[in-house]
Parts: C-alpha cells; structure tokens; sequence
C-alpha cells in the first residue's frame, strides 16, 4: 500500500499556471485528484471548507497542507516527493554515475528562481495583451480588473499589442540565443526541469494565441520551437489521468490526512519574525504584493527565508497553508483569531 499522502489540485481548466502546476506533476510522476473551481471567486471550496481566502488558483494540497504560488508548489513537490524524478536534473556530464549529492543538485536554484521572474514578471504580462478581451464575459473583465486594482482597459490592451508583440519577439530571440549551442534542455541538463516548465508554460501559451503565432515562425526561432516541441512531448508522455473529485470529498480527504513536519522542513525563524512584529503562534495575515491583493488570515505556525506557514480552520476543518516569503507580506492581524 502505498505511504504517499493524498494530493489534490484546485484548478480552472483555461488556466496556464494550472498547466504549469500539472506539468510539475507529470515530471515529478506525483498521482493526483482534482477540484474544478470557478474562474472567478468566491470559491468556497477553499473559503468556506477550508479557510483559506487567497483568491488566485490553482493551489495544492499535500496531505493537510496546502501549498499557494506555484513556487511554494514547485518547493514543496521537490521535498515531499525526494525519490521521484527531481526538478533539478544533472547538467550534462556531471554526476551521471555518481549519487545524487545536496550540492549538486541544488547548483541552479537560484537561477531557476531569477527565470521564473523573467517568465512570470515579464514575459507573461507582454504575452497576456493578447488574450481575446474583446470576447471575454463582462463579469469576467470586472473581476480581474479587481484583481489588478485598476481597470482593464480594453481599447488601450488593444492599441499596444503591436508594441507588446514586439517585446514577445525580443523574449523569443534570447530564448534562441540560450538554445543556440544544441542544447536538449534550457540549463544543458540530462532531462527536463523546473527551468524548462518555467520558461514553457508562456511561450506554449502564446503559441496558441491567434496574434502571436507567427512570431512561432522555424526560420527565425527553430531551436526554439524544437524545444517547445520536445518538452512538451516529454510531459505528455508522463501525463496521467486525475480524476475530479467533489469539493466536500476533498475537504475532508486533507483535513484527515497527515501534515508535514514543518518544525524540520521550514522552521521557525524568531529573528525575522521579530523584525516582522510577530512570533510563533500569533494572529496574521499574508497577502500578495503584487495583485490579488486578498489577505489569507491564519495562525503563524512556520516561518523561513523561503516560506510561510499558518494555520486555518474552515468548517470541515484545519490545515496549513504555505506561502513564499517572496512575492508575499506578512503582517500581524488586528484581532485574534
């Protein structure tokens, strides 16, 4: 019988950082279920049954843990499931033989971490100009104009997508440029990583967007869309079937399971919680720096120069939620929980 605790995926199906989620899954070969939600809140499936109001999806949920951002999700797949396949492959030629050492495997991190900046940061939003805005519901609109608090400015998305695309073309071009030597994978490792899910879940977006495509054009970028090709025939190879499963069914499939030793894994930091104003066990809230800007409140149980951990109570019952450090503001709530 297998010892591996439940995991679940909380997702919309149009979603690309969903894709991205469930190609770390399929690298990782991490069996999963999964929650469809609304591409728009409210989602009481995370609100309601478990607390948890961060209003950006897809989340994962390992055990009675749930992970937020795809970085904490990226982190805590890597740690929770050390003997399947790592995020952080051998470069080529070295350790091939050799027993996956800490130092060896942990080389690229950082540079992974300062790719998915250039992926998320700045490619994706040049990338995200050319959605259909013109065909998408109002309702739909209105939301994420709350999300970015500031209004969607529809004609204005409109009239710089020629300056947009240009940009995307510029993004292509040192892409190409990284792949120029030959290389199989982005960091010239043995097999696909973090690095290659990363910096392929835009482009493969943009592939599919009608006023980008042809930026996609074997002439100019043919290494390029080669890797593009090879990574994404390599994840699908791995893909396997998640089942969908009801909101209430996963609730308490999480809150009855195991939670992760986090007093090992995390930590407490006391010194930066002092410079945050808080402590162990505190009343808190984390909130997004960037958009979505909802606040997650909880009780501080963990807390890293990497992640943060509370703990919430829904009606079904408690579970830990993980945020990195970066990208995310902890502060103390004004009211006990």
């Amino acid at each position: 019988m297998s010892t591996n605790p439940p995991v679940v995926l909380y997702h919309y199906e149009a979603s690309p950082f969903a894709k991205k989620v469930q190609s770390l899954l399929a690298l990782k070969g991490v069996p999963y279920t999964r929650v469809l939600v609304l591409n728009i809140p409210p989602r009481p499936a995370l609100s309601t049954l478990l607390g948890i109001t961060y209003r950006r999806v897809p989340v994962l949920a390992i055990g009675s843990d749930i992970y937020c951002d795809s970085a904490a999700i990226a982190s805590a797949l890597e740690r929770r499931f050390p003997a399947a396949p790592t995020l952080y492959p051998f470069r080529v030629g070295v350790g091939k033989t050799a027993p996956i050492a800490e130092e060896v495997v942990k080389t690229d991190t950082a540079v992974v971490r300062a790719l998915a900046f250039w992926a998320e940061g700045q490619v994706f939003p040049t990338v995200q100009d050319h959605m259909p805005y013109e065909s998408l519901p109002a309702e739909w609109i209105h939301d994420r104009s709350g999300h970015r608090g500031a209004p969607i400015d529809i004609p204005t998305i409109v009239a710089r997508r020629d300056d947009s695309k240009s940009t995307v073309a510029s993004h292509l071009a040192l892409l190409e440029a990284q792949l120029a030597d030959g290389r199989e994978w982005l960091l010239d490792t043995t097999a696909p990583g973090l690095a290659d899910i990363i910096v392929h879940t835009p482009f493969a977006w943009a592939r599919t967007l009608s006023s980008l495509a042809d930026l996609f054009d074997p002439t100019v970028v043919p290494r390029t869309i080669a890797w593009l090709d090879r990574t994404s025939t390599y994840l699908d190879a791995r893909r396997v079937s998640a089942p969908v499963i009801s909101p209430e069914d996963a609730a308490h499939v999480i809150t009855s399971a195991q939670a992760e030793d986090i007093d090992y894994t995390v930590g407490f930091n006391a010194t930066d919680a002092r410079r945050l104003g808080t402590e162990r066990g505190d009343a808190v809230t984390v909130t997004p720096r960037d958009v979505g800007k909802v606040p997650t409140v909880g009780t501080l149980v963990a807390l890293s120069s990497e992640e943060i951990v509370l703990e919430t109570r829904g009606e079904v019952g408690v579970v830990r939620c993980h945020f990195p450090r970066l990208g995310f503001q902890i502060k103390k709530a004004e009211a006990k929980l």
